[in-house]
């Protein structure tokens, strides 16, 4: 594999992520093109709930940074993903009591 390693074989196999991984992925998987992350995050937590004032794409992005381990605006997440492409809204998200 070109993005991640099995460490050990077998049932029990362990698996590994190459360093630079985020390089690797965005060659190899996204045909060099960066993902968009507000979309991405919306559909990764459409089922979610949010506690916010203000709920916006940024809410979003700001979920999957922390869910995912990324940094805003560090290497990997800067390399890999794109933001401000999207047209979600406060008028996007469900008010639920």
């Amino acid at each position: 594999m070109q993005i991640a390693e099995v460490e050990k074989g077998g049932h029990n196999s362990k698996w590994g992520i190459e360093d630079r991984h985020w390089q690797l992925a965005r060659h190899h998987l996204c045909d060099d093109n960066q993902i968009p992350a507000e979309s991405l995050s919306a559909y990764l937590f459409r089922d979610y709930g949010f506690e916010v004032d203000d709920p916006s794409a940024y809410t979003l992005v700001e979920t999957f940074i922390e869910e995912f381990g990324y940094e805003f605006g560090g290497e990997a997440f800067s390399h890999l993903y794109r933001t401000s492409d999207s047209e979600i809204t406060e008028e996007s998200f469900v008010t639920y009591d």
